[in-house]
C-alpha cells in the first residue's frame, strides 16, 4: 500500500487554497456614475446600472486596483472626497467612460433669481432626486412641481429627499396661498429636518396661518413663532433654512437659521454635535442634534396659488429700479451661500463689496458686476450686457474644492473639468502616492490667496502630467510643506496659464524641505506674477530640482525665481536646463529670465530672450549664491545689449563671461520662428542649434522629440525635416546627417538638388539620433564632364563601409571616383573595377567606401574616364575578364553581353539554369557592332544556352 504524509497534503491543499484566494482578491472592480440616468439605489457596476451621485461614490468602500468612471458629457456639483486608499502598483483611479466632453465636478451651484432646494449632495439640475410621498412630482432643469391627490388625511402630500450624512444643507422653498382660502385641520406648508424632525414653514393655529418653527429636543419638542412677517392670502413667500453640522466633536458651532423674504427670523447657534445639545440660548431649551441631517419639503393638504414649489414662476430676477454709476439696471435675486465668485455664462464677474444698503452699494457697481448682502441673503446683479438677467446662465462658487483627497495614499485622477471651487480644485494632502493626469482645471481660488487649481500639501511620490492649470485667482499648480516635508514631486507636460499668481509654485511652509522635484516639459505663460516660484524658509527649502525644457513666457514677472526670501537654509542643488525664458517680465515686471538665489546649482543650454523695449528693468537672468555654475546659455534683448546679474551687480555678457561663467555661452538672437506670435521654436538657420552640451538623462525636448546630435539651447529641438535617399541635398546647402538618416541644411539653400545618397553599407538606425555625418557640396556639374565633387567628415563612422549612390551622370559610362584625389582609394562595389564604375540607365552608379573616417575629412570626386576597365562580359551590370567568369557568378537565369572581339576560351556551362550570350557589343556595352568570336571548346551538360551574335571556332 502507498503511503502518503498528511501535513505534505494539507500544506499543498493550503497553498492551493491561498492563490485561489490571491487570484480572487486582486481582481479589480469598475463602478460607473452617471448623472442623468443614474440611480445610488443601483450597484454601480455597469453603464447599464450606474450610480448618480459623488455623494455614493464618497459614502462607498475601494480596494486597490478599483477604478470609479464618471460618464462623459455629464456635471456633478458636488465634492469627491475619496474614501479609500489605494496600493502601490495597485491604484484607486478617477476616471472616465463613454464620449463627449469631459466629466464636470463644479464647486459652483446655479443662481437664476430664485433659489433652488438644494444641498450638499444635489443642485436646481438635480432636484430629480426628490421623490413624492403622496401626490405626484415631477422635475424639470429649473424648478421641482408638486401636484396634491387632494386626500385629507393626518399626514398629507409631501415630497422627500433624506441625506442622513449630509453636514451642512440648504432648503429653499417658494408659495402663495390662494386668496380667501380658508385653513382647516392639520393643514400645513413645511420645511423638514432643519434638525431632524424640525419644521419650518405655515401651520395653521386657530384657524389662521403662521409661521412657526418646530425643533425636536430629547423626548419632546419646542415651538417658535416669530412676530413678523404676516401672513398674507396671495402673497409670495421665500423660505430658506440653513443647517450646519458641528464641524468636529465638541465644536459649538452648528446652527439653524430660517429666512423669510430674505429676512433672519430664527437664528439659533452652539450645535454640539458631541453631547448632541445646544447650548442654552435665548430659547431657554436643550435640543437634538443627530450627526446626520435630513431635508425633506412637506406639503401638507394645502392648495396653491399654483404648483411651483421653487423655480421662476415670477420672472426670476427682479428689477430693483436701482441704477449702478454706468445707470445700467441692477436686479435682485436670492442668495444661499456667501459666495466669493458669480460666473456669468462662465465669466466670472466683477464683485463689489457690500455696504450698509443698495443705494450705497449701486454707487460702485457698474456692467458686469454683482454684490451679495449677506445680512438678508440678497444677491444683486448688473449683466455684462444689456440684457434681461434671466437670459443669461449664472452661477456661484459654494464648495470649497471640487475634490479633496486627504490621508489617502495611491490614487489616480483623469480625464476630469473641475472648474468653479472657493479654494482649490483638487487639494491633496499628508498623503503618499498621487497622479493626476488630463485634467483641466480653471476659475477657482476665489476665497484668498495661497491658493492654486491643484495643490499638495505634505505629500510623496506626487505625478502631475499632460493637463490644464488656467484662470485661477492664486497658483497654477502648488507643492508645499505645510504639514511636514514633501518629495519626489514630478510636474510635467502641463499647459499652465492666465493665473492671478505663480504657474507653478514650491513653498517650503512651516519650515519643511521639498526635494528630488522634475519641473519638465511645462508650458507656463501669461501668469500674474512668476512662471515658476520656489521660496525657502528659514530651515526649509528646496533640494535637488530638476527644471528642464519648459517654456515660460510673458509672465509678468521672472520667467523662473528660486527665491531666498528668509535667510537661513539655502536652495540647493537647482539644475536649469533647457528651458526657454522670453517675454517675461512684461509692462515693467520683476523681468528676468529666471533669478537663481541658491548654493551648488547650475544652469546651462537654455535660451534667454527678453526686450528691454517692453520691459527696460529686465535681465537675461540672475545668479546669487555660492558654489553656483552657468555655461552654453545664450541671453539675448532684441533692445539692447544683453544683462545678466551675479549677486546683486550688473554685468554685460563679456563682463559676465570673465566672472567664469557662460565660456561657451554666447549673446546671439536664437531666430525663433515666430516670436510675436509666441512661436519659440527654432528656425532652421538658429545658431542655438547644436550649441548645448549633453545632460544626462534628458534625451527628449518639451514636445517629447528626440534630441539630435549636439542638444539645442532651449526648450524645443530642431527635428532634421529631411530624410536620407527620399530628399536630395541641396548643392549649396552643407547637411548634416544623423544617425537615423534624417539630415538638414547648415547654409541657406540654392535650390539646386544633388542626387547624392550616402549611408551605412547595413542602412541606417531607427531610433538613433547622434550626428553621423556632415556633407560639403563643392561642385556638382550636369553636363560636360558631369564632374561631381564633395567632402565627408565624421568623428563617428570610425572605419565602417559606407554605401553612395551618386546621380546626375549619363547613362551606360565609365566614371572614376577618386578619394582624396587618388582613384579608387577605398572604392568598392559590384558595378566599378579599381575605382572605374560604369553608371546605369539611369545615370546612377553605386559604389561603397571602406577606407574609413577616424575623425577626419576626405573629398569624394566623380569624373567621367577615357579609361575603359578591362572586361569582356558584363552580366547583372558587372564586368568580367572572361565569359567563363561572367558565367559562374550567375545562381539563376540570366542573360551575358559580350564584347566585339576574338577571344580564347573553352566554355562549360553545368548549371541547371537557362542564359543567354549575345556578341559583338561596343566597350560601353550600349550597341553592337559585329560579332564574337571564340576558338576553344563548348560543353554544355545541364541548364539551356541561346547564343546571338556569336561564333565559335
Amino acid at each position: 500500500m502507498r503511503s502518503f504524509d498528511v501535513r505534505a497534503v494539507k500544506a499543498v491543499i493550503l497553498a492551493i487554497l491561498v492563490v485561489i484566494s490571491m487570484a480572487t482578491a486582486v481582481q479589480a472592480a469598475v463602478y460607473y456614475v452617471d448623472a442623468t440616468n443614474g440611480n445610488d439605489s443601483y450597484d454601480g457596476m455597469s453603464a447599464s446600472t450606474p450610480w448618480k451621485t459623488i455623494s455614493r461614490v464618497n459614502g462607498s468602500s475601494f480596494a486597490p486596483g478599483d477604478s470609479i468612471l464618471f460618464k462623459r458629457g455629464e456635471m456633478w456639483r458636488e465634492q469627491l472626497t475619496p474614501p479609500s486608499s489605494g496600493a502601490l502598483g495597485s491604484v484607486i483611479t478617477f476616471g472616465t467612460y463613454g464620449t463627449g466632453s469631459r466629466p464636470v465636478i463644479s464647486g459652483s451651484n446655479i443662481v437664476n433669481g430664485i433659489p433652488y432646494i438644494i444641498n450638499d449632495t444635489f443642485t436646481g439640475n438635480a432636484v430629480r432626486g426628490w421623490a413624492a410621498g403622496r401626490g405626484t412630482v415631477q422635475a424639470t432643469n429649473d424648478h421641482l412641481e408638486a401636484v396634491l391627490d387632494g386626500v385629507d388625511n393626518n399626514y398629507g402630500d409631501y415630497l422627500t429627499r433624506d441625506v442622513p450624512a449630509m453636514k451642512e444643507g440648504w432648503l429653499m422653498y417658494r408659495f402663495s396661498l390662494i386668496k380667501g382660502y380658508t385653513w382647516t385641520k392639520d393643514q400645513a406648508v413645511v420645511g423638514s429636518g432643519v434638525i431632524d424632525g424640525a419644521y419650518v414653514g405655515l401651520i395653521n393655529a386657530n384657524g389662521a396661518p403662521v409661521w412657526r418653527v418646530r425643533v425636536e429636543r430629547d423626548g419632546g419638542f419646542d415651538y417658535y413663532v416669530p412676530a413678523a412677517p404676516s401672513v398674507q392670502d396671495g402673497i409670495w413667500y421665500d423660505v430658506k433654512v440653513h443647517v450646519k453640522a458641528a464641524s468636529a466633536a465638541g465644536a459649538n458651532d452648528g446652527a439653524v437659521q430660517v429666512w423669510i423674504n430674505g429676512a433672519l427670523i430664527f437664528n439659533l447657534s452652539g450645535i454640539d454635535s458631541d453631547t448632541k445639545t445646544l447650548k442654552k440660548v435665548s430659547m431657554g431649551n436643550t435640543y437634538y442634534a443627530p450627526a446626520g441631517l435630513s431635508m425633506r419639503l412637506g406639503i401638507d393638504d394645502v392648495k396653491f396659488a399654483n404648483c411651483d414649489i421653487n423655480g421662476s414662476e415670477s420672472g426670476g430676477w427682479n428689477a430693483t429700479g436701482v441704477s449702478g454709476s454706468d445707470g445700467s439696471d441692477i436686479y435682485q435675486g436670492y442668495a444661499f451661500f456667501d459666495s466669493s465668485t458669480l460666473f456669468e455664462n462662465r465669466s466670472a464677474l466683477k464683485k463689489v463689496a457690500w455696504s450698509t444698503d443698495l443705494a450705497t452699494t449701486a454707487a460702485r457697481m457698474q456692467a458686469g458686476t454683482w454684490t451679495i448682502d449677506t445680512k438678508n441673503w440678497l444677491l444683486y446683479v448688473i449683466p455684462s450686457t444689456p440684457v434681461l438677467p434671466d437670459s443669461n446662465l449664472y452661477e456661484a462658487s459654494t464648495r470649497a474644492n471640487s475634490i479633496l483627497v486627504s490621508g489617502k495614499n495611491y490614487t489616480k485622477f483623469e480625464g476630469l473639468e473641475l472648474k468653479n471651487s472657493d479654494r482649490e480644485s483638487l487639494l491633496f494632502m499628508k498623503l503618499t502616492g498621487i497622479e493626476i493626469n488630463d485634467i483641466v482645471a480653471h476659475h477657482n481660488g476665489c476665497q484668498g490667496t495661497n491658493l492654486s487649481t491643484v495643490q499638495g500639501q505634505t505629500v510623496n511620490d506626487v505625478y502631475v502630467h499632460d493637463s490644464i492649470f488656467r484662470d485661477s485667482s492664486w497658483n497654477g499648480v502648488s507643492v508645499d510643506c505645510y504639514y511636514g516635508p514633501s518629495s519626489n514631486i514630478t510636474i510635467e507636460n502641463n499647459t499652465i496659464f492666465n493665473n492671478i499668481h505663480n504657474g507653478i509654485d514650491f513653498k517650503a511652509a512651516a519650515n519643511y524641505t521639498y526635494s528630488n522635484l522634475k519641473v519638465t516639459g511645462n508650458r507656463s505663460y501669461r501668469n500674474g506674477t512668476h512662471g515658476l516660484y520656489m521660496q525657502n524658509y528659514t530651515v526649509g527649502g528646496a533640494k535637488n530640482a530638476t527644471i528642464a525644457h519648459n517654456l515660460f513666457y510673458r509672465n509678468y514677472g521672472a520667467g523662473g525665481y528660486i527665491h531666498k526670501n528668509f535667510t537661513g537654509q539655502e536652495h540647493s542643488g537647482i539644475k536649469v536646463y533647457g528651458n526657454t525664458f522670453a517675454y517675461n517680465g512684461v509692462d515693467g515686471g520683476f523681468g528676468p529670465g529666471v533669478q537663481l538665489e541658491a548654493v551648488d546649482s547650475d544652469i546651462r543650454d537654455n535660451n534667454f530672450y527678453t526686450d528691454s523695449v517692453t520691459a527696460s528693468g529686465n535681465s537675461e537672468y540672475r545668479i546669487n549664491g555660492s558654489g553656483n555654475s552657468s555655461d552654453f546659455n545664450n541671453s539675448f534683448d532684441r533692445g539692447r545689449t544683453a544683462y545678466l546679474y551675479y549677486n546683486g551687480a550688473s554685468y554685460t555678457f563679456p563682463a559676465f563671461r570673465s566672472l567664469g561663467f557662460e565660456a561657451q555661452g554666447s549673446s546671439v538672437n536664437p531666430r525663433f520662428n515666430g516670436e510675436f506670435t509666441d512661436d519659440y521654436t527654432l528656425r532652421w538657420d538658429s545658431p542655438s542649434i547644436d550649441a548645448g552640451v549633453a545632460i544626462s538623462g534628458i534625451s527628449t525636448d518639451i514636445l517629447g522629440n528626440p534630441i539630435y546630435g549636439t542638444p539645442d539651447l532651449g526648450a524645443f529641438e530642431f527635428q532634421p525635416p529631411y530624410t536620407m535617399g527620399f530628399d536630395a541635398p541641396d548643392t549649396a546647402s552643407n547637411v548634416r546627417i544623423y544617425s537615423d538618416g534624417k539630415f538638414r541644411n547648415t547654409l541657406p539653400p540654392a535650390g539646386t538638388a544633388a542626387h547624392l545618397v550616402i549611408a551605412p553599407s547595413g542602412g541606417f538606425t531607427s531610433g538613433k539620433y547622434d550626428e553621423w555625418m556632415n556633407l560639403v557640396i563643392n561642385a556638382w556639374e550636369t553636363s560636360g564632364v558631369f564632374e561631381k565633387s564633395w567632402r565627408e567628415s565624421s568623428s563617428t563612422i570610425g572605419y565602417l563601409q559606407t554605401a553612395h549612390t551618386v546621380g546626375d551622370l549619363q547613362p551606360s559610362r565609365y566614371y572614376a571616383v577618386a578619394v582624396d584625389t587618388v582613384t579608387g582609394l577605398g572604392i568598392g562595389g559590384a558595378g566599378c573595377s579599381a575605382g572605374i564604375c560604369l553608371s546605369d540607365a539611369e545615370g546612377k552608379i553605386s559604389f561603397t567606401y571602406n577606407g574609413g573616417y577616424n575623425g577626419g575629412t576626405h573629398t569624394f570626386s566623380v569624373r567621367e574616364s577615357g579609361t575603359i576597365p578591362s572586361c569582356v562580359a558584363l552580366t547583372n551590370s558587372v564586368c568580367y575578364p572572361s565569359i567563363s567568369a561572367a558565367y559562374q557568378s550567375l545562381s539563376e537565369d540570366g542573360t551575358i553581353l559580350v564584347r566585339n572581339l576574338s577571344l580564347t576560351e573553352n566554355l562549360t556551362f553545368d548549371k541547371n539554369i537557362s542564359v543567354s550570350v549575345f556578341g559583338g557589343y561596343d566597350a560601353g556595352f550600349t550597341s553592337k557592332t559585329g560579332i564574337t568570336t571564340v576558338s576553344g571548346s563548348l560543353s554544355v551538360t545541364t541548364g539551356a544556352v541561346t547564343f546571338g551574335s556569336f561564333s565559335m571556332k
